[in-house]
Order: C-alpha cells, then structure tokens, then sequence
C-alpha cells in the first residue's frame, strides 16, 4: 500500500502540481483498491494522454531547407465536466445490499459519499483532490527538413532517489509535408504528423501514448494559422504490491477521448516564435510554446 501511496502521490504531484498537502493527498490517494480503482484513476489516463498530445507544432509549415527550433511547451488543463470529476462507484463485497453511486474520482470534488446498510453498516466513498486543472512544461527541439520531413522530441526527467527512482518523460514526432504534392506557390499548407510518447513514474506506474493527425492552414511571413483533426491513444498502468502477502496489483487504463480537434495560430518576432494552441476535445487543453528558430 506504501507504495501505490508513494506512486500515485508522486505523479499528481509531479504532473499536475497540486497544492494539496502531503498528509491530505496520501489519505485520498490510499482510499481506493479492487473494483473501484480503475473508476477512480480513470482520469489521469485521460487527462495525461490529452495534455502530452497538445501543441507539438510552432508554425503551420514545413520549411523547406535546413532549420532548428528549440523553444519550452506549457499547457494548462481543464477537467470541470462530471466524466472527469465522477465516476459510478460500487460498495464492496460484503456490503448488503449493493449499490451504485456516483462518488468523486481522484480530480473530483472534497465531497465525501456515505451509504447506509443492512443492519446499521455504512459505507464511505472517499473525496477527490478537489482539482480543476492541470499545469505542466516540457522543452522540445523540432529539426527540418528532409524531403519535406521534419522532426521533434520532447523530453524531462527527475530522479527522485530512494525507492521510487527515476520520473522520465522522452517523445518523438515526425511531420511531413503531404501539400507539397498538390499545392503550388500557395501559402495554404497541409501536412500530416506521428508522435509517440513514453512516460515512466518510478518502477510503478507508465503511459504510452500515439497521436496521428493533419494540420491545415496558412503560413505568412510574420502570421500563421492552422486547424487539426487527429486520433490519439493513450495506456498507463499501475502496478504495486498492495501488502506484503498479497499479489501485485495491476490497474491498467485506456483513455476514453479518442478523437483530437484543435486550432492554433504563431507570429514570427525575428528569430522568435510564440504560438498557441487549444484541443478542444475533453479535457480541454490549451498550450502555448515560445521558442528560437534558425
């Protein structure tokens, strides 16, 4: 139990920058084992998965020649609707008679959810953190271009010592240029991406995501806009040892919002460039990335 404490403690905390206290966080983060506690983490598959998959490009289109960009991401993450802050929990085995409700998950609300039994038993659904967003940078170097190809990582890693190890985050992205076959001397640019992306938090929980999509839009001198559809997958699993003479424990989750629809648009300040971006697909994540290009 310790260390699902420790892991799960450890990526909110990390990842979503939570001011809860430690003391307050442990207490919720070890309230949930068994059935419910796919329900009750379901959202951080979710809410990763979107905000890892967010803002990859810093301008509409794929120069041609070589250029280098290295600039930093930040992203700010809303989780406000019920599927996010609510899961349908179940009382236990044991519990008569049984029950259905709808109790908080881990980004839900400092509600508790009490239901009364057979013979004067009760049982309580514990409260969520109580967050409603997520904030979260990562630094990406995209470099260009190869046949109308270019590239991008993104990258950070913590090493927390001690039993937990190492927090590590390394993606890598492909872009090409697919216009270039059917559009002449137009600043109208269309162009289509893979990504992939690894997270490890320690030796107890991972998420692997892909993203696979299209961009369209203009590309001017100075301005550039652009609009994308895309689909992305998202799996992480946690895996702890719940006692000392139980079996491991594994929880694996999927995120459920497959489909990306997103706009951006940049500016050009000499060798600068600022650009914003909004997924508009539950969650809702909106990023921006400033940066130097060469």
């Amino acid at each position: 139990m310790k260390r699902l404490q420790t892991t799960l403690l450890s990526t909110v905390m990390c990842l979503t920058f939570l001011a809860a206290s430690a003391q307050k966080a442990d207490e919720i983060i070890s309230s949930y084992t068994g059935a419910n506690a796919s329900g009750y983490l379901q959202p951080l598959a979710d809410v990763l998965t979107s905000t890892f998959n967010t803002g990859h490009i810093h301008k509409t289109s794929v120069d041609s020649g070589f250029h280098f960009y290295i600039g930093l991401t930040a992203f700010s993450t809303w989780f406000t609707d019920d599927k996010s802050r609510y899961f349908m929990g179940t009382t236990p085995n044991g519990f008569l008679p049984v029950q259905e409700v709808r109790a908080p998950t881990i980004l839900g609300p400092r509600e508790i959810v009490t239901v009364n039994g057979m013979n004067g038993t009760s049982y309580t659904f514990p409260a969520g953190l109580g967050t409603k967003s997520v904030l979260l940078a990562v630094p990406q170097i995209t470099i260009g271009s190869i046949l109308g190809t270019e590239f991008n990582v993104r990258f950070f890693g913590y090493d927390f010592g001690g039993d937990f190890g190492k927090l590590q985050f390394l993606g890598g992205g492909v872009r090409h240029d697919i216009g270039r076959y059917f559009l002449k001397n137009s600043r109208f640019r269309i162009s289509a991406e893979y990504c992939y992306q690894k997270l490890n938090v320690g030796n107890y929980a991972d998420l692997t995501t892909h993203k696979a999509g299209v961009y369209a839009g203009q590309q001017g001198k100075l301005f550039n806009y652009y609009a994308y559809v895309g689909y992305q997958n998202g799996a992480m699993n946690i895996d702890y040892q719940g006692s000392s003479d139980a079996s491991p424990v594994h929880i694996p989750l999927t995120n459920k919002n497959p489909l990306l629809l997103a706009a951006g648009m940049g500016v050009r300040l000499w060798i600068f460039r600022l650009n914003v971006h909004g997924s508009f697909i539950r969650p809702v994540v909106a990023a921006a990335s400033l940066g130097l290009s060469f």
